[in-house]
């Protein structure tokens, strides 16, 4: 006998809701790991009016994110002309051991 995988399998679990919380949750994790080396490098250069906090998952359609809300959090991520990069969202996923997609 000859396992045959069926089509479209992957697919229907990552539309189910639980694979979604699981995810978020996943996520929520990590971000903590993002959270300390944000904090690392000062975080935040410069937060958003009212936002809660600069490091935040949330949920997406096929699974979760982390994000990092300052208004530079790009310069913390990857750097500029007067500062290094840092990178705290590329070295909090890792460090969670998480696989990273840039996108």
């Amino acid at each position: 006998m000859t396992f045959v995988p069926r089509p479209g399998f992957e697919d229907d679990i990552r539309a189910g809701d639980d694979y979604r919380a699981g995810m978020l949750a996943i996520a929520q994790q990590a971000a903590q790991t993002v959270e300390t080396f944000a904090r690392q490098a000062r975080a935040p250069w410069m937060p958003r009016t009212g936002a809660r906090a600069v490091i935040v998952a949330e949920p997406t359609r096929t699974g979760a994110r982390i994000v990092n809300t300052d208004h530079a959090g790009h310069l913390q991520e990857w750097g500029s002309r007067n500062n290094p990069p840092h990178a705290p969202l590329r070295r909090g996923v890792r460090a969670a051991g998480l696989k990273l997609e840039e996108q």
